[in-house]
Formats: C-alpha cells, structure tokens, sequence
C-alpha cells in the first residue's frame, strides 16, 4: 500500500492550489466538459462545447449520463483522441443508449471500442454498467442522483474504479463528486512544491481538492477540466 510522506497538509497548500486553480480558470476559460457526441450535418463529431442541445445524437437526460459513463469507462488508460473515435463508432452503430448495449453482441461492442485499447476488457465492463443500471437502476441511471450511495454503488461494478465514478457522478449525473486523476496529482506537487501527493491514496487526495475548491458541481467541473488541459500541455502556473 502506498503510503504519504509524514508531512501534513497546511492551509498554504490549500491557498496554494485554489488560487492556481484560479489561475488556469482564466487562462484557459471555459472548457465545456463532459465533451458530447453531436450531429454534424450527416457526420458525427466530438466536441467539448457542443452547443445546441437538439443536435446531440443522444435525446434523453438518461441516454446523456450513460454516454458520459461510457465514456468515463472507454478513457480508463488511453488518450481521449482515442475515445472520440471509439464514440464516433458507437453512435455511428447506433450503440451510445442502455437499451442498445444491452442488446448488442459483445463482438459489435469490442469491435466499436477497439481503438480505446484493452477492448475485451472495456466491452465487458460496458456490458457490466449496463446491467447494473438495467437491474439496479430500472433501466435509469439518473435514479442514482436521489441514492446518497450512488458511490458505492458504481465502485461495486466490474470495471469502475474511484476516478471512472466520481467522472460519472460529476459529469453524467451532476451531483457533487471530486475527479482526480493523474494530471490532478502532477498539478499538486507542482503548485505545492511536494511529491507527496503522487504517493497519497485517491481518497485523500480527492477529499484535499474537495475541501480546498467551495463545492459546486459546476466549480468542480470546470477545476478538474482546467488542471486536464494544464496536463496535457504543462507550463508555469
């Protein structure tokens, strides 16, 4: 088990990462997250802002946080370029829904989400979700926003690990649930000048961000999707 270096976390490291947070909010703007898979013409894109609500290829508010959940699964260990074009094929195969995952052979399933990489794996673990909310959910994921242990919930899944659930809690469902992933640990240590937080468990370091950001589903949405695109091209904060 990993275990943190002894020093304790101070009210410097928290002034220290909400004011950096700041910082990239203004630097980088808003930044449209959770990215959706939208009509384009006869085409389907990507996008991060994706505008017009109308012209999402998925229509209802559940088939919207299933999408998101899907893609919080296909992201696990790959670049999200990757994800886009495994999406671009589900939508394409009509794949995106509950209903349809359902359905569908494990075989069409793997073939859509080859280029997300480990597709054996991320097809089962699609197939896990969606009988899970099927059964557990009454074909309805957003039923998980009136559970106080949706968390739980999702981390009982095969496949879904604490990042992947609180991606769906946050994005998919709106309810407030910090994100950490690595680019989140890379952001600490540089903003506070320690590598402790690449050592420290998950939860403590989402209960660090929680506490240190006012809680706000939007706030923390768009503090996780500013520290994404500070990781993705680092540079002084």
């Amino acid at each position: 088990m990993m275990r943190a270096p002894s020093r304790s976390i101070t009210s410097t490291d928290i002034r220290a990462f909400r004011d950096a947070v700041g910082r990239l909010r203004r630097r980088y703007g808003p930044q449209g997250w959770w990215p959706r898979c939208v009509r384009v013409g006869r085409a389907v894109e990507v996008r991060h802002h994706p505008g017009d609500i109308s012209k999402w290829v998925v229509r209802t508010d559940a088939d919207r946080a299933f999408e998101v959940a899907i893609g919080a699964i296909l992201t696990q260990n790959t670049a999200w370029k990757n994800v886009e074009t495994a999406l671009i094929c589900l939508s394409r195969a009509k794949l995106l829904t509950l209903k349809r995952i359902v359905s569908s052979r494990m075989s069409k399933i793997q073939q859509c989400v080859r280029s997300s990489g480990y597709y054996h794996q991320k097809a089962k673990k699609l197939k896990a979700l969606a009988a899970f909310v099927q059964d557990a959910c009454d074909g309805d994921i957003t039923t998980l926003k009136r559970d106080r242990f949706a968390r739980n919930r999702l981390l009982d899944v095969h496949g879904i690990g604490p990042e992947t659930a609180d991606t769906i809690l946050l994005y998919g469902l709106g309810m407030p649930s910090f994100v950490v992933d690595a680019y989140t640990r890379r952001f600490l240590a540089e903003v506070t000048g320690s590598r402790r937080w690449l050592l420290m468990t998950y939860d403590d370091v989402r209960t660090f961000c929680s506490d240190a950001i006012p809680r706000s589903v939007k706030g923390w949405q768009e503090a996780h999707a500013v520290i994404v695109a500070w990781g993705k091209r680092p540079r002084s904060i």
